[in-house]
């Protein structure tokens, strides 16, 4: 098995991880980590198979660590921030989708202002870009940055990925 402890947080962010005993798994939690420890993960895009790129930002190390491992079994380049990032710097990155969480501790703007200055930027407009938080108002905060959508904390990974699935394909 490829995880052998489970973070506290992940029980609280993601009901599915209930029961864990030992390296084993149980109930929901193991068909979906069974199924993401049989896939190959790789960190570098595959030109041959045109493997579209996730930018996940997020101050949360543990949300970070979580995402990755929900998206390691799509076939996914998955690229992480524990930091705010410009503009620019995520145009050198050339993400498919961009999922921000709204609170970025350190740095200088919120989530939801790195979306608008996503959306203003004539050649990163176009990319989707998912604001994740569990602020109460996150739907309205969503509209008013123009992001493409918004998922809410506790996440629920089988519609996160569904989301992202039908966004990118």
């Amino acid at each position: 098995m490829f995880i052998k402890t489970l973070n506290p947080l992940w029980v609280k962010l993601f009901p599915c991880f209930k029961i864990w005993k030992s390296n084993e798994l149980y109930g929901d939690a193991a068909v979906a980590l069974l199924q993401l420890s049989s896939t190959k993960n790789t960190t570098q895009p595959n030109a041959a198979t045109m493997t579209k790129r996730i930018l996940i930002i997020d101050d949360d190390k543990d949300m970070l660590e979580m995402l990755q491992i929900v998206f390691l079994a799509s076939d996914l380049e998955v690229l992480i921030s524990d930091h705010g990032m410009t503009g620019v710097e995520i145009r050198g990155l050339h993400p498919d989708l961009i999922m921000l969480d709204v609170q970025i501790k350190g740095y200088i703007k919120t989530g939801d202002e790195i979306c608008k200055e996503i959306k203003a930027h004539p050649d990163l407009s176009d990319i989707p870009v998912f604001l994740i938080s569990s602020e109460i108002d996150l739907q309205t905060i969503a509209f008013e940055c123009a992001a493409d959508g918004f998922i809410n904390k506790p996440i629920d990974i089988l519609k996160l990925k569904t989301l992202i699935r039908d966004k990118l394909l």
